[in-house]
């Protein structure tokens, strides 16, 4: 499950991420302003359904989703966010606050299990509960890992464009 799930990312997610991502850095000025919420209306399509999705900026939103017409990790990226799994994820990140894990990570230890207790108490003292045993943990680190697989292949995109013309 795991080879298929990585598969999936490398294949047919990550790739159709780095055009919107790259967008999402331009609008947002390098995520100095929030980006927003640019979830499209309901498709038509047979294939339609509703995913809801936790998002860690203290929110939660229903996305529709259609995998005939666009990925929702596609719809969740324009909007800044980043999924925690391929096509049905059931929590998203703010890419900000994985883009700060990453930086915080190169210079202490990572420590997934630490940064999400902290990140569950944190909201627990807002009024927030999520339910469950290390409710984030995994899903947290799912995100951490393939956000920072897409960070590479947006540098090796640029990387092919700019040898093209070299």
């Amino acid at each position: 499950k795991k080879e298929l799930q990585a598969r999936n990312w490398l294949e047919k997610v990550i790739p159709c991420l780095i055009e919107p991502y790259m967008e999402l850095m331009r609008t947002t000025e390098d995520l100095r302003r929030t980006a927003t919420l640019g979830i499209r209306a309901r498709c038509e399509c047979a294939l339609s359904q509703q995913v809801t999705v936790l998002v860690l900026h203290f929110d939660k939103i229903q996305v529709p989703y259609c995998a005939k017409c666009e990925l929702v990790a596609v719809q969740l990226v324009r909007s800044g966010l980043f999924p925690c799994a391929p096509f049905r994820p059931s929590l998203a990140v703010d890419i900000r606050m994985l883009d700060f894990v990453t930086q915080l990570f190169l210079r202490v230890s990572p420590n997934h299990t630490a940064w999400c207790h902290t990140l569950e108490d944190y909201l627990g003292s807002q009024g927030y509960r999520i339910h469950g045993t290390n409710p984030l943990r995994r899903r947290f680190a799912n995100a951490l890992m393939w956000f920072n697989s897409l960070q590479n292949a947006v540098v090796a995109h640029v990387k092919s464009v700019l040898d093209g013309f070299r």
